[in-house]
């Protein structure tokens, strides 16, 4: 069995990155001003809610809300909304149509 040697040659982090650096082209940030701005809605994992019920408890006591059988809210504020509500309830499908 052959041991490694114990030479070793001790490298500072700076030399060592600028070394490494050194033949790498210049990296310029691009100009925002020139180039074409774009805005999109990118929307995954889609659940929609056949019996979605519009004006329904949002936080009921069930695993899901926003149904006939959820009821009327506590407070007009905890309502389900016509397009969806971000609460423990999936979306309405014409919010998916």
């Amino acid at each position: 069995m052959r041991l490694c040697d114990r030479n070793y040659t001790e490298d500072r982090e700076k030399e060592y990155i600028e070394r490494v650096i050194a033949d790498k082209p210049n990296k310029t940030a691009p100009n925002p001003t020139k180039r074409a701005t774009y805005k999109f809605v990118h929307l995954t994992d889609m659940h929609f809610d056949w019996k979605y019920k519009e004006g329904n408890d949002a936080d009921c006591d069930q695993p899901l809300c926003c149904r006939e059988d959820s009821g009327a809210p506590k407070n007009s504020s905890g309502a389900a909304q016509y397009w969806g509500t971000k609460s423990k309830c999936d979306v309405p499908a014409r919010t998916i149509d």
